[in-house]
């Protein structure tokens, strides 16, 4: 097992409580074809379906973390019939149908390692939203508040209850934009390592691929709200063709 996808929801569990507060307030999933990329281990696809959606498509690289969605769901036959999961890279996908929503998040959208498979992703998003259709893009932008070193410290209690001590330490590389980071995870059961590696966005590089791609930026929701940009970390796009 991948040890990211496993401690995964207990480490974005402060996320999950912020976008589960948009999700519910800005979106409307009621009898909607939704397709979800980089879907990860299943916390918001359970919500679109409770709140009417009629398919959820989720799409995911890694098979760990399907295989913990699939476990989420293996005993939940209302959400078995509206739910398919796909393992698929989300710049190389390609679907027979097209969707009334798309959404890509957890900034999840900064794990494509280069500008080439960044297009590739929101052309594939373009080509699949129905006419009318929104997607909503997380990224965390690139600012002058991220220096060339990074470094975090927290601690947590896993699915299992113990409690893990977690490191992580990565540089940030320019011009590319690079920021690859080691994270470990200290517990009773030992020591598990993992190599993130992510592309950080600008925003006018940003704006600029939704250009390149026919996508038009309907709305920007800064830190999961309508206020004003002022120092927002992360962003949320709602594009349309």
């Amino acid at each position: 097992m991948d040890p990211f996808a496993f401690y995964y929801d207990q480490e974005y569990a402060h996320y999950y409580k912020s976008m589960d507060g948009f999700l519910d307030k800005y979106i409307d999933f009621r009898d909607k074809k939704i397709l979800c990329l980089a879907c990860g281990s299943g916390h918001f696809q359970k919500r679109y379906v409770d709140r009417g959606a009629k398919s959820v498509v989720c799409l995911d690289i890694s098979k760990s973390f399907l295989d913990i969605f699939r476990a989420k769901i293996s005993n939940q036959p209302e959400y078995l019939k509206k739910i398919s999961l796909i393992q698929q890279d989300m710049a190389k996908f390609d679907f027979k149908k097209k969707f009334d929503l798309i959404l890509l998040l957890g900034n999840s959208f900064c794990y494509l390692r280069t500008q080439e498979q960044q297009i590739s992703c929101l052309s594939r998003i373009r080509k699949h939203l129905k006419k009318g259709g929104l997607a909503y893009i997380d990224v965390l932008p690139l600012s002058d508040r991220i220096n060339n070193d990074f470094r975090l410290k927290r601690s947590f209690t896993d699915k299992n209850g113990l409690p893990v001590n977690e490191t992580a330490r990565g540089r940030m590389c320019y011009p590319e934009h690079r920021l690859d980071f080691e994270i470990q995870w200290r517990s009773k059961d030992g020591v598990a390592k993992k190599i993130q590696q992510t592309r950080l966005i600008t925003t006018p590089e940003m704006v600029l691929l939704f250009k390149l791609t026919g996508l038009n930026i309907a709305t920007i929701y800064y830190d999961y709200s309508k206020k004003t940009n002022k120092g927002a970390s992360g962003w949320i796009y709602e594009v349309r063709k």
